[in-house]
């Protein structure tokens, strides 16, 4: 099938990369209208992944502009999007994302421990909880998940952890490029 030019899926699909290429440009005025117009053609589409995908772009867009607890809505909402698929993988991204916001909102916290703390254990809490969704398949998201654990333990001063963690995933990303270089010779 040839796409049409007014086809809603093809106008969702360059709405929220220009959005992308504009947030990574740090355009952030221009990257929100693009991701606004995503949001109606993903909303249009009726198709929960979309709306998750725009939703968690917004989310990093809100992040980018020092906004966390509106980044926090954004990723709730792809959340209860998520929800509606089997997608282990959208799952991930969205609750990276969230835990994402949640250490920006710690680090902006100062002399309140008892809210840092709770804050810190919601993210792991949903580290751990993603990473139990996970096929065994799912390395490269898994190591997402360890490299946020590992900034996690960082901001909380346990560098031990935090520097075993990222030796474990530095180990393990070797050892999947070698694999992956193997396989692609034979």
């Amino acid at each position: 099938d040839v796409i049409q030019p007014d086809n809603t899926s093809l106008q969702l699909l360059l709405t929220n990369a220009f959005g992308v290429i504009h947030m990574d440009m740090r355009e952030l005025p221009e990257a929100a209208d693009y991701f606004q117009q995503a949001l109606v053609f993903a909303i249009r589409l009726n198709d929960p992944l979309e709306i998750s995908a725009v939703q968690n772009n917004i989310g990093r867009l809100n992040i980018y502009r020092k906004h966390p607890g509106r980044a926090l809505e954004n990723f709730a909402e792809a959340a209860r999007q998520d929800s509606l698929s089997n997608s282990s993988i959208r799952k991930s991204v969205t609750a990276r994302n969230q835990v994402e916001a949640l250490l920006d909102l710690v680090a902006g916290l100062k002399n309140k421990s008892d809210l840092r703390k709770s804050l810190f254990l919601q993210a792991e809490e949903s580290i751990r909880s993603t990473r139990r969704t996970l096929n065994e398949s799912d390395v490269k998201e898994r190591l997402k998940l360890d490299l946020l654990q590992a900034r996690l333990w960082f901001m909380q001063k346990e560098y031990a952890k935090a520097r075993d963690k990222a030796k474990g995933i530095l180990s393990i990303t070797e050892n999947y490029d070698f694999h992956q270089q193997k396989l692609a010779a034979s």
